[in-house]
């Protein structure tokens, strides 16, 4: 039997979103009339250690302490584990089965398992099946339900087969996308542009290395609350209708095509964001259904910045000289240079001098060469 719509639904919006495997668990127990359930991890056949409330993924209708009790002790004398190999790995089993197998002195109604865990929780019926196994432990899925609901059945026991081989092709396809990620978010650390994808809501979802350090700087944009936000406030209404634009089909190609500034506190050159691509209309079983927009962020100087911070702390300047000596190294004119940060020309001149002095240097060509020389150390 195949699970439900909303099971399958349940499970593959699970891979990939951690903390969303209740949903589905949920939605299966359900459907399986369950009082309780749980996805964990289970120790492997002659395992006798110990577990943990760190290894339930998920669980409901359990008192804590009898999570507890489980994990310090009753996980030893699960008949599921204790005669695993009277059952077939991988396939739904019941307590109907378990007693059908005709395990010398044993009954499941007998067993200290039952007796002393499971019955004083008011549940006497138990559908479970191990997932897979995962880094020396065996992920299970089991659900349990009182006497008066009756055993399960075989349409239900085919029901939580079906459903577990599409856990199991999740938990796949999960890996497959955290290794996709990792690989493409290596090559992106790699990059000196900066690159931040962003909700429709404006919150940041993922960053490369670059456009962490530019956060982090603070001085053109930077991150509150968990949205993008620019340093200087006068640039924000613009960045915010550009994030519009990216989710808004009549506005998209010009989003696309627009190159926004955006102003530093630093007295730097302005950023420039840029929208690299936007996906919509996600499929009905992605793990997120939301849009996603990818900025990237230019003028990114990365060796300015390391330069500035060995201009700082060798030679004492301020945070106005160095900004000066660095545009002066591409080459600009005095003139040129007091143009491109907002000062007038003899403010220049007079920064200028200092620059001279704490660097010991009498023309612009000499401290050009000082600065590349210190550049290429």
């Amino acid at each position: 039997m195949e699970p439900a719509g909303d099971i399958i639904e349940a499970i593959y919006a699970a891979a990939g979103r951690q903390g969303t495997w209740d949903e589905a668990i949920r939605a299966l127990a359900a459907h399986l009339r369950a009082a309780n359930g749980a996805l964990y991890a289970e120790n492997l056949p002659g395992d006798t250690g110990p577990l943990s409330l760190d290894d339930f993924a998920v669980e409901f209708g359990y008192d804590r302490r009898d999570l507890l009790d489980y994990a310090e002790h009753y996980c030893r004398c699960n008949p599921f584990s204790l005669y695993a190999e009277h059952m077939l790995y991988g396939e739904p089993a019941t307590d109907d089965e378990l007693d059908a197998m005709r395990i010398p002195r044993f009954r499941f109604e007998e067993s200290e398992f039952y007796r002393d865990w499971a019955r004083p929780q008011g549940v006497r019926h138990i559908l479970g099946q191990y997932v897979e196994d995962v880094d020396r432990r065996r992920l299970t899925v089991a659900f349990w339900r009182p006497a008066d609901a009756g055993p399960y059945d075989p349409a239900e026991r085919m029901m939580l087969g079906g459903a577990v081989k599409h856990v199991r092709r999740a938990i796949a396809l999960d890996a497959r996308l955290r290794l996709a990620e990792a690989e493409i978010k290596a090559l992106l650390d790699r990059s000196r542009l900066a690159v931040l994808t962003l909700g429709r809501n404006g919150r940041i979802r993922q960053t490369n290395a670059a456009a962490d350090a530019l956060l982090a700087n603070g001085a053109g944009l930077l991150a509150r609350s968990g949205r993008l936000r620019t340093a200087v406030p006068a640039d924000q209404a613009a960045l915010d209708r550009l994030v519009a634009c990216i989710f808004d089909p009549r506005r998209l190609v010009w989003a696309e095509n627009a190159r926004l500034p955006v102003r530093r506190t630093d007295g730097g050159a302005p950023f420039v964001v840029r929208i690299a691509a936007c996906a919509q209309g996600i499929g009905p079983f992605a793990a997120d259904r939301t849009a996603s927009a990818v900025l990237t962020v230019e003028g990114l100087d990365v060796d300015g910045a390391k330069l500035r911070e060995r201009l700082a702390r060798r030679f004492a300047m301020t945070p106005a000289q160095t900004r000066l000596a660095l545009v002066l190294r591409s080459g600009h004119t005095l003139a040129a240079a007091a143009a491109e940060l907002g000062i007038s020309y003899e403010t220049a001149r007079s920064h200028l001098k200092a620059v001279f002095a704490c660097t010991d240097t009498r023309r612009q060509a000499e401290l050009v060469l000082l600065l590349r020389e210190i550049e290429d150390r």
